[in-house]
């Protein structure tokens, strides 16, 4: 994500029905994260930013700790494993967005996007 510096118009306003929904979707997304990073990732560091521009929200959360294959925890056995990640790809999905999971940009850590767009998605219902 390329950092931003200066004023944002109109054109960059994300229209949603219920902001709360998208403020929840988008606050326990990075909580979740902040949390996994605590527990598993070994993390000297974490990145939380955002983006708005055109209508599309990206936030992102970075870490460079230890990484996962999330295919391995999303299939776990332990029934409880992997539950956090569910729980932030349906919040994502109920605002209109969507979750990526993958490594970090240095090969080194996790980089989680969650990306939600305006128009008939998010405020049509």
């Amino acid at each position: 994500m390329k950092p931003r510096r200066g004023r944002y118009g109109p054109e960059d306003a994300l229209a949603v029905a219920d902001p709360s929904e998208l403020e929840t979707a988008i606050f326990r997304a990075v909580q979740e994260s902040i949390v996994n990073i605590a527990r598993h990732a070994h993390a000297e560091s974490v990145l939380i930013q955002g983006s708005l521009e055109g209508g599309a929200l990206t936030v992102e959360v970075e870490d460079d700790g230890d990484g996962f294959k999330v295919e391995d925890v999303v299939h776990a056995h332990d029934s409880m494993r992997g539950v956090g990640l569910l729980g932030m790809r349906e919040r994502a999905a109920a605002v209109g967005g969507a979750l990526t999971i993958e490594h970090g940009r240095d090969g080194r850590g996790t980089l989680i996007q969650l990306r939600a767009s305006g128009g008939s998605t998010l405020s049509g219902r």
